[in-house]
């Protein structure tokens, strides 16, 4: 004969599994089980737990939600299940409305079930994909969370002998804003991280290329979907939202390239810097004006010498800020805490900057190559516009005569190019000679007749 577990056992196998589940930081290696965390949240639930069952035929879903002072929470709530995959396209939406009846009976073991039928699923290509359940509860209060899951009726034949990665990073954030601690949890699908971590890095000055991006942009707005709670809950305004978003970046270590990668320059795109927590001035403000420009905001990347900031298009703002285009870019601090809007270090006051707003616009990736003959060099310049607009330029080339002075310039006739496209452009160039000088190659802009960015060879004799 078998005995039937008493309450207080069910009760202590409970804690034993919220116990568990808190202990995950890092990656989260069973990502079958996901829990949200809200500590600021005054009205109930203090955690929502996931765990997703795959059949056959089926997903089963298991909602468990969790309150501070009771085992679960008696709550109405309306509930959108979506599923995504890596493309962001949606394949799968169902609305459902929670009742008090759902939660009658509820213990452990039981949770409140939803299934989720696989030809419901609209096929893909993708073989890893998300899963996204929001919850909006009677007070509208609105909890969201992700979770990675694996597709399995995908049109693609599925490689057995290849596990699909379907871990995600669990990032737990604290920070102060206005006197007040706030606090914001993170499922970040690994593949993501992953998918960053292994693109090449481009050595460009414009370093909005790593804002422009566009395949973190659903998970961006996931962000600032958390932010609009903490505003909602706090009674922050605009201004105060705009600040938050600056506080949250500022609290992020400052680590230099060459101690966290082995790198002497190595920028993070934003979804690197908030899994890797934290990164130099450039990485900062990488994740700064991509979060600002999400919010809808014209921001800008504003480039020192030595240092990197952000600048933000706002009205009824007074300090520091750099013109451009007719637009006033205050400027913002985001590598230590407490700088405001408008502050510039007093190192910065007398630097010069360069000013690169997050617009739609061309980014040119390029290199270059030189060979040197007995009276000329031939030059190879290949260019790929990594942007969204199409634009023009022209290749430059030149031997450093020292002072700001150059022998025997060259350039080419102008280049159009679409986004996405990559060319291929050859100059050549007479040598000076019983000259100590070096290879000077760079892109012009054809509206300014302006260098837009320029590269170098070392010295040598001719």
């Amino acid at each position: 004969m078998i005995k039937k577990p008493s309450l207080f056992s069910i009760l202590v196998l409970f804690i034993l599994m919220i116990l568990i589940v808190t202990m995950f930081s890092g990656c989260v290696i069973d990502s079958s089980i996901v829990k949200y965390n809200d500590l600021e949240d005054k009205r109930g639930v203090s955690s929502i737990v996931l765990n997703l069952d795959k059949v056959k035929d089926k997903y089963i879903l298991k909602i468990y939600l969790v309150g501070e002072n009771s085992s679960f929470v008696k709550r109405e709530c309306i509930l959108e299940l979506s599923i995504y995959d890596k493309n962001n396209n949606c394949l799968y939406y169902k609305n459902t409305f929670i009742n008090l009846d759902e939660f009658k009976n509820l213990s452990y073991g039981s949770g409140i079930i939803l299934t989720i039928e696989k030809k419901d699923i609209k096929k893909t290509s993708s073989n890893i994909g998300r899963l996204s359940v929001d919850f909006t509860y009677d007070d509208g209060k609105t909890v969201w969370i992700d979770m990675p899951i694996t597709l399995s009726n995908s049109e693609k034949k599925e490689d057995i002998t290849k596990k699909p990665n379907t871990d995600v990073c669990y990032m737990s954030y604290t920070w102060e804003h206005k006197g007040k601690t706030h606090y914001m949890d993170l499922y970040i699908p690994k593949y993501l991280y992953d998918y960053y971590k292994s693109k090449k890095r481009e050595y460009i000055l414009d370093y909005s290329y790593y804002i422009l991006d566009p395949y973190d942009d659903w998970y961006l707005n996931r962000i600032i979907q958390k932010i609009d709670e903490i505003c909602k809950e706090n009674s922050y305004d605009e201004l105060d939202k705009i600040n938050l978003v600056i506080s949250f970046v500022q609290q992020l270590p400052y680590t230099s390239d060459k101690v966290s990668t082995g790198y002497d320059e190595y920028p993070r795109y934003p979804i690197e810097t908030l899994v890797d927590y934290g990164g130099d001035c450039e990485d900062t403000s990488i994740l700064t004006a991509a979060l600002l420009k999400q919010m809808g905001y014209d921001v800008a990347l504003i480039r020192f010498p030595n240092h990197m900031g952000v600048g933000i298009s706002l009205n009824s703002i007074s300090g520091y800020y750099f013109e451009y285009s007719g637009k006033r870019y205050f400027y913002v601090e985001t590598t230590n805490s407490g700088w405001r809007i408008g502050e510039l270090p007093d190192e910065l006051k007398y630097e010069k900057a360069e000013i690169y707003p997050i617009t739609e616009k061309p980014i040119y990736l390029w290199d270059w190559k030189g060979y040197l003959y007995d009276e000329y060099a031939e030059i190879t310049v290949n260019i790929k516009n990594a942007g969204n607009l199409a634009g023009e330029i022209k290749v430059y080339c030149a031997f450093d005569a020292g002072n700001g002075y150059v022998y025997n310039p060259v350039e080419s006739s102008p280049i159009t190019l679409k986004p996405g496209e990559e060319k291929k452009i050859k100059l050549r160039i007479n040598i000076p000679h019983n000259k100590y000088t070096r290879l000077i190659v760079g892109l012009v802009d054809t509206n300014t007749n302006k260098l837009v960015d320029v590269k170098y060879s070392e010295f040598f004799n001719t």
